[in-house]
């Protein structure tokens, strides 16, 4: 029986910066038309206008759709159709974030795809932008971050995994084939976080759908987040003793920053060096009878603190031989131990927390009243495994994407505490042991020190990577230096820096001479054990 139930949608567009007075107004008629198309995979548009909000985007067609893969999955997306006169002749897919379960590209989200894009904007608002919601529509204030449609749900999940993003890229495909009288000249996909590990799922299993992909701390392992985080919370929501407060944060981050900030060579409130960094937080434990606070902590606090920052190991193999949870990232702990800790110890409101608590209740044990806090890993093994395979994009044979001349460009920032840099470096490894020198030809990994999962912290956090992709896709120009800035704070008492970005592997050590605001000053050096700032 074929998968697809029935049809109806709505499609729109996106993003678009100040547009030269050539780019007039496409004709409303123009745009309206596309109501009647009907593109591949069984999509129906419901709406297709000229919007134009004034805004940098510009004006634009924008059309909605969907897809109605069976009674219980209806994939909802949006193409936005800049103006023929400025049309780069390019289509560029944004992944979704978290669960997904809204369209990303939608008024309310898109300025959140900007946040990694630095000055590459302009590349977005003249290329056909499409989006869509992966076939779930998540409930409550942040509809990402629920899980529930995934109960007893295998077509949503399907979807999710995968299906969904290539289904809509060839009904949007058609679209632009429509409107603008030809193909796209180049396909891209660009994501963040669960929409990195899309871009990184299209490269496994459909190595044809993109001719570029970029993909920003690419959430690879759904199951080996929440299976090896459930010993670790279970012991911080054991006692308010273990829980770590914002103030105590504070406190633990300025500490370590003053033990590790010169393992680059320079002391300039940055920890460019993580990887060296290995200070414990026992000098901060309370005094006898002093109570925890924003001055001390308790022992449960410090043994949190250590457990943030070792591997986490839970004995359920995963998909393509995947095991544990390696350490989340230091170096930006004020903006993002929030994602583990949450705002109280009563609320439990953590990124983490509730991200793996969702997959433990729908994903795994199939049981709106189950918890994380009394769950065992152990018991559903099997279940951890069918749900790996089915949505991790941790398959290391890439070789049919490189074959077809693909480009892959993944970023991390070494600080992110919502999804580990470490375990996705795992995978980077994985594929270079099969892949060998095969990887330079297609695939770059750069990472950025001090930053976190939402490119925030003292780090440099502008790059132009979407530039560089295109570089690389349309010029055959391999990637050359890459210089991250950033912008003064004065606030945060944060000076104006650049620095190189460097590739995995390396980190930028200051020369020991020259204007330390310079990228110029620093080199990207050897990250190993032996390696001396």
């Amino acid at each position: 029986m074929s998968r697809f139930f029935s049809i109806g949608a709505s499609l729109a567009l996106l993003l678009g910066l100040c547009l030269p007075s050539a780019q007039a107004s496409e004709p409303a008629a123009g745009c309206e038309r596309l109501q009647s198309l009907h593109p591949a995979n069984g999509a129906e548009l419901t709406a297709a206008a000229i919007e134009d909000r004034g805004d940098e985007r510009g004006p634009r067609c924008v059309v909605r759709g969907r897809i109605v893969t069976s009674p219980r999955s209806t994939i909802n997306f949006r193409v936005d159709l800049p103006a023929t006169a400025t049309w780069s002749g390019d289509l560029t897919f944004i992944g979704g974030g978290g669960f997904d379960g809204l369209v990303p590209t939608e008024e309310r989200y898109w300025k959140q795809i900007l946040l990694f894009l630095g000055r590459d904007g302009p590349l977005l608002w003249t290329s056909a932008v499409i989006s869509s919601d992966s076939g779930d529509q998540g409930k409550g204030a942040a509809p990402s971050h629920d899980f529930s449609w995934a109960l007893d749900n295998p077509d949503a999940i399907a979807n999710h995994a995968a299906e969904a993003n290539h289904l809509v890229l060839g009904a949007a495909a058609d679209i632009v084939r429509d409107y603008y009288g030809k193909p796209a000249r180049h396909r891209y996909m660009v994501g963040h976080s669960n929409g990195g590990r899309a871009g990184i799922m299209a490269a496994q299993r459909y190595p044809l759908d993109y001719d570029g992909i970029l993909s920003f701390a690419p959430a690879i392992s759904q199951q080996a987040f929440a299976t090896n985080l459930v010993p670790f919370y279970q012991y911080v929501y054991a006692s308010p003793d273990h829980w770590v407060s914002p103030e105590q944060t504070v406190l633990y981050e300025r500490a370590q920053l003053a033990a590790c900030d010169t393992l680059d060579g320079l002391a300039d409130g940055v920890i460019s060096r993580p990887s060296a960094c290995r200070y414990d937080p026992a000098p901060l434990i309370c005094a006898p009878g002093v109570p925890a606070g924003p001055t001390c902590l308790s022992e449960g606090q410090a043994e949190s603190i250590r457990r943030v920052f070792a591997d986490k190991y839970v004995d359920v193999p995963l998909a393509n031989g995947m095991i544990g949870y390696p350490a989340w990232g230091r170096g930006a702990e004020s903006a993002e131990f929030k994602y583990i800790f949450g705002s109280s110890f009563v609320a439990r409101d953590g990124t983490d927390f509730v991200f793996a608590d969702n997959i433990v209740r729908y994903g795994i044990v199939g049981d709106p009243n189950a918890s994380i806090m009394t769950h065992d890993p152990v018991k559903y093994r099997d279940r951890y495994l069918a749900l790996s395979t089915q949505i991790d994009a941790t398959d290391p044979d890439l070789s049919a994407f490189a074959a077809r001349g693909g480009k892959l460009i993944v970023w991390y920032g070494t600080s992110d505490d919502c999804v580990s840099f470490a375990q996705f470096a795992r995978y980077y490894e994985s594929v270079k042991s099969r892949l060998g020198n095969r990887m330079n030809g297609f695939a770059r990994f750069y990472v950025s020190p001090a930053l976190t999962h939402l490119n925030r912290g003292p780090g440099a956090n502008r790059f132009d990577l979407l530039r560089t992709l295109h570089g690389w896709v349309d010029k055959d120009a391999s990637p050359g230096p890459v210089v991250a800035t950033r912008a003064a704070d004065a606030n945060a008492g944060l000076p104006a820096i650049a620095r190189p970005l460097c590739l995995y592997g390396h980190y930028p050590r200051y020369k020991g001479r020259g204007d330390p605001a310079r990228a110029e000053s620093f080199e990207c050096a050897p990250d190993t054990p032996e390696a001396k700032p």
